[in-house]
C-alpha cells in the first residue's frame, strides 16, 4: 500500500489594484462561494450599495473610469435622412 503524504496548501493571491470597493467585493464573494462558503452576493444587476449616493458615486466613478473615444455622431435629421431624399 502506497502513502501519500499532503502538502501545506499555499496561499495564492489575486491582484485587485485599480478595482473599485464594489469590484473587490465581487471578487471575494465569487472566490467564497467557489470554495464553498457561500458568502451572500447580490443577483445580477442588484448592487448592495447602502444608499442610493453610494450607488451613484460608484456609478460615476465608473463612467470616468471609461476614456472618451474622440468621436462624435451627427444625430440631426438632415445626416440620418440623408439617402432619402430622392422620395
Amino acid at each position: 500500500m502506497e502513502t501519500t503524504t499532503q502538502q501545506p496548501e499555499q496561499k495564492q493571491t489575486i491582484d485587485v489594484t485599480g478595482l473599485s470597493a464594489e469590484a473587490i467585493r465581487a471578487v471575494e464573494a465569487l472566490v467564497s462561494q467557489l470554495k464553498g462558503q457561500q458568502l451572500p452576493i447580490a443577483a445580477p444587476g442588484e448592487a448592495q450599495f447602502s444608499s442610493h449616493e453610494e450607488w451613484s458615486k460608484a456609478f460615476r466613478g465608473w463612467i470616468a473610469s471609461h476614456k472618451p473615444l474622440g468621436t462624435s455622431a451627427d444625430y440631426s435629421r438632415e445626416s440620418i435622412y440623408a439617402d432619402d431624399r430622392d422620395e
